[in-house]
């Protein structure tokens, strides 16, 4: 989908001026996505290498989200970055790693037409497991990603995923 077929999509599901303020909402939200699509059709295999896209998500300073934003802990990187390589199972694809406004940690893998999210709060260390695929199929949990047990379950979950792409 193009960002001005998308973005016609949006506009024709909006009839009623009440619903101005979700149509800018969701003009907002589909430009980023078609944005971000097109940035990972170019992402090489060296830009996808995790300890390279944590120094980016590093580097971000407070208000990198157009004067919002909040720069991310660098400790918090640094024990994300020391846990995803002690044990997220190598043979598993490395996610794609995006900021969040709040200042966490968002780890996505597309896999055929699942997309699976780990929203990460780089403080507490917990995350929170978000899968979506075709149709109805949803899938969610919450993650303790201090215990060794719940790195295994969620790259059982990815492995999983992986399977059902096959």
């Amino acid at each position: 989908m193009s960002c001005d077929q998308g973005l016609d999509y949006v506009q024709s599901r909006s009839a009623s001026p009440e619903s101005t303020e979700t149509v800018n909402a969701n003009r907002w939200w589909l430009e980023q996505t078609l944005a971000v699509e097109s940035i990972l059709e170019s992402i090489t295999l060296e830009e996808l290498r995790l300890d390279t896209q944590l120094d980016a998500l590093a580097a971000l300073p407070d208000g990198w989200l157009d004067g919002d934003g909040a720069a991310l802990d660098r400790v918090g990187l640094e024990w994300f970055g020391a846990k995803f390589a002690n044990l997220y199972p190598s043979d598993l694809p490395t996610p794609y790693l995006y900021p969040t406004p709040e200042g966490g940690l968002q780890a996505e893998w597309r896999l055929g037409g699942s997309i699976i999210d780990l929203m990460v709060d780089l403080k507490i260390h917990r995350g929170e497991w978000d899968e979506t695929g075709p149709g109805d199929h949803s899938y969610a949990f919450e993650l303790n990603l201090d215990k060794h047990s719940d790195w295994t379950r969620f790259g059982n979950r990815v492995r999983t995923m992986m399977g059902s792409d096959r």
